[in-house]
């Protein structure tokens, strides 16, 4: 028997599949065009509208060499950064630190980096004379370590290929040196102000989150992680585990905030914002808006999370605010505030950002920072009843 009919044959099979692969490749991206084109995706107030004055509270310079992706902001800060006592805001972008007086509200200084920073850089204050450095806290695959002013890193911690470590920095001796403890997937590391390791954790269980929880004046800090499994583990400055907890949902991220009248942990699910006690019972949860069709759009499932307690109304309990950051092929960020009672008051879609803040005003009450992907930072505050 002839092979050139089989031949024929499998060559017109093969062009089929190949039409099918285009075909169904053709309508992924019409479908995802029309995904992205939906309300729940575009930018701009979703519910509350009228319950919150905004106004633009500063702009940062706009970056011809970094272009859109240098404008997002990084991080918001209020604090004593300086040797005097007034309070500042740090506003970082990717390739820019500017500094604001916050009684004032005007610019006092802006550094520009040589190179840019990380996902999650904070400014820290390292002695009374007013000498200042930045951690890179760590987020996605980035560089962990301690930079100066410049951007220039004084030192760079080692971690292993593909890994993604996080880092939190304080004061625990009572020598009041800065002190460096690092999640990453071999355990626990406190490192010192040269970055020299100080000691790791023995077991090999990976650690994923982490931050440093200072329950009280005449208590000691504690470091809290979040593992590879989900569980929450406490540990003391010598990497003594002082106490494991097993969350009662699964969940992912690690913030410590003080809400409504307690400290609690910030995390989130796929869609989820979710908030527990230290002993990981659930006491509250909200889900956002989820894609239409998950099977094959997940744009709005939430990356990242960041929270404040913000008293919008003076001598009344504080509002929660939330940002929090979808995934990159959207470079959305959404703004959900929650009543004293948890309700939800207010949502708004966002160009990306992982900004946010409180700052207070003469009559006690707090306004709220939030960055965006435009180089903008925002101001809001309660709009008063009439």
């Amino acid at each position: 028997m002839s092979l050139f009919p089989q031949k024929i044959a499998t060559r017109y099979i093969c062009i089929k599949k190949i039409y099918a692969y285009i075909c169904t490749f053709i309508i992924a991206c019409a479908f995802l065009l029309v995904m992205t084109s939906c309300e729940r995706y575009q930018v701009g107030i979703q519910s509350g509208a009228g319950l919150l004055s905004k106004s633009l509270f500063f702009n940062a310079v706009y970056d011809e060499e970094a272009g859109e992706a240098g404008n997002t902001i990084r991080t918001i800060q209020v604090g004593n950064f300086k040797s005097s006592s007034g309070k500042e805001i740090v506003i970082f972008s990717k390739y820019r630190c500017f500094i604001l007086d916050a009684g004032t509200r005007k610019l006092k200084k802006t550094i520009r980096f040589t190179k840019p920073m990380g996902l999650s850089p904070e400014l820290l204050k390292i002695n009374d004379d007013g000498s200042l450095e930045i951690i890179l806290r760590g987020g996605g695959f980035d560089d962990v370590g301690l930079v100066n002013t410049y951007g220039e890193f004084i030192w760079k911690y080692k971690r292993e290929q593909g890994t993604s470590p996080r880092m939190s920095a304080g004061k625990f001796d009572r020598d009041g040196q800065v002190e460096f403890y690092i999640a990453d997937s071999d355990g626990l590391h406190k490192l010192d102000h040269s970055g020299k390791q100080i000691w790791k954790t023995k077991d090999n269980v990976g650690e994923r989150d982490i931050q440093i929880y200072k329950p009280g004046r005449n208590k000691p800090s504690v470091i809290i992680t979040r593992d590879s499994h989900g569980n929450i583990r406490y540990w003391d400055a010598t990497g003594k585990l002082l106490k494991e907890v097993i969350p009662e949902i699964e969940s992912y991220g690690l913030e410590i905030i003080y809400w409504p009248d307690d400290y609690h942990i910030l995390a989130i699910g796929d869609y989820k914002i979710i908030i527990m006690n230290l002993d990981g019972k659930i006491v509250f949860q909200y889900k956002l808006k989820e894609d239409i069709c998950q099977s094959f759009v997940h744009l709005l499932e939430i990356m990242d999370i960041r929270g404040v307690p913000v008293r919008l109304e003076p001598k009344k309990r504080p509002y929660l605010a939330v940002i929090t950051e979808h995934r990159a092929a959207l470079k959305k960020t959404t703004l959900s505030i929650f009543s004293p009672e948890g309700q939800p008051i207010y949502r708004e879609m966002l160009n990306s950002s992982t900004g946010i803040n409180t700052l207070e005003n003469p009559d006690g009450s707090e306004s709220l920072l939030v960055g965006d992907g435009a180089n903008n930072i925002w101001i809001y505050a309660l709009n008063k009843k009439k």
